[in-house]
């Protein structure tokens, strides 16, 4: 009844556009960073040292899910070769990293069950010598079709590991802007009250950008503002890197086209203040990044106010969230009204290379011990 092709071209990856966002639509995994466009760009910036693997299952001319992968080549502790499969958008160098939130399967809502089954019997038989792990970055705990996964692959007797858990902050966003303020501890509905007059004496200005020449001077300044605040701290900042920049110049026009970038500025006294790098999707507002400069007026907190600004503006919206994505900081925790967590999943195969790298692991991690007690005097 399915079938399971293999993408593993570029012309075939691009050809399939218009069915890859229209399956993502109906699934119940549809966020920014799984869009076509998101996907795409990810590959054509970050392709070197590896090879697409993306498996699509079809019921007779349907699509009805994708599992978005690539294939690379690693070395553990530089001495076990193994190939990987990895989500498409992860997997990039610390100081590249894109941060693609709640990856995940693309499956036709209702269909889980059924196509991961399909996709665990040919991961497994079909194309079984070609991987000795699998890594799923960033994939929601909550996830259906995680779920599905652990069930089937554990079945097969392969091993399963979370390797990581991370925390991701929302809004839940209410009916009005009060009800919002209404969840905030009193100390923060006093700095948004606050803030925002001070900002009204003194002719501050919240700004969008709705147009491509607008866009380009927003990105500008939102690329100064991160940058210095970061270089002051004697931090690179995430524009300094190459591949970040290449990936956002080339996902930004498509993101605008779409009507799902959203560039907000705060400007006082003509000067911009703070900027912030947004996507619109799915009901959903995504925070992505921002810069900020400090005042000399201390009840007025760039960051926190222009957040506050964008916050209302998806309430009077209409939208479900407001989602400030991986992270935990401060602000993050005193403007949300709830968290979920992404995972890292490791999968393995027993086999010979397998156990001898969980051997040189513990080799390690009682190695680390035993100079940590050395270090204590035990």
């Amino acid at each position: 009844m399915f079938t399971v092709k293999k993408i593993t071209h570029k012309e075939n990856f691009r050809a399939i556009r218009d069915q890859w966002n229209t399956l993502l639509n109906g699934s119940k995994s549809n966020n920014i960073s799984l869009t076509w466009e998101w996907m795409y760009t990810w590959w054509e910036v970050f392709n070197e040292g590896r090879e697409l693997c993306i498996l699509t299952v079809w019921n007779e001319e349907e699509l009805i899910a994708i599992a978005p992968l690539l294939k690379r080549r690693i070395w553990h502790y530089k001495v076990i070769p193994f190939w990987r499969l990895e989500f498409l958008a992860s997997g990039e160098n610390m100081e590249d990293e894109v941060c693609s939130d709640y990856l995940d399967f693309i499956i036709k809502s209702g269909m889980e069950s059924e196509a991961m089954r399909v996709l665990a019997d040919y991961l497994m038989h079909q194309i079984r010598g070609e991987w000795d792990e699998m890594v799923l970055a960033d994939i929601a705990e909550d996830s259906e079709n995680l779920r599905h996964l652990e069930e089937l692959l554990k079945e097969r007797d392969l091993q399963w590991e979370v390797v990581d858990r991370i925390s991701c902050f929302y809004i839940k966003l209410p009916e009005t802007w009060d009800e919002y303020l209404e969840s905030l501890s009193s100390g923060m509905r006093y700095k948004i009250r606050r803030g925002r007059r001070e900002l009204t004496k003194q002719s501050a200005q919240y700004r969008i950008a709705k147009d491509r020449d607008e866009l380009e001077k927003a990105l500008e300044i939102l690329i100064k503002l991160h940058q210095d605040r970061w270089t002051d701290k004697g931090k690179p900042g995430v524009f300094s890197s190459q591949k970040f920049m290449t990936f956002h110049r080339r996902l930004m026009p498509l993101s605008f086209q779409n009507d799902w970038l959203k560039l907000h500025s705060l400007l006082l006294r003509g000067e911009s203040i703070a900027a912030h790098y947004n996507f619109r999707y799915n009901h959903k507002i995504y925070f992505y990044q921002s810069g900020m400069s400090l005042t000399d007026n201390k009840h007025i907190r760039p960051g926190i106010l222009l957040h506050s600004y964008c916050i209302e503006e998806a309430i009077d919206a209409g939208l479900a969230e407001y989602d400030f994505l991986k992270g935990d900081s401060d602000y993050k925790r005193a403007l949300s009204t709830d968290s979920r967590a992404i995972v890292i999943v490791r999968v393995s195969r027993n086999c010979i290379k397998e156990r001898r790298y969980r051997a040189i692991k513990r080799g390690i991690s009682y190695l680390g011990k035993v100079r940590m007690n050395s270090g204590n005097g035990s």
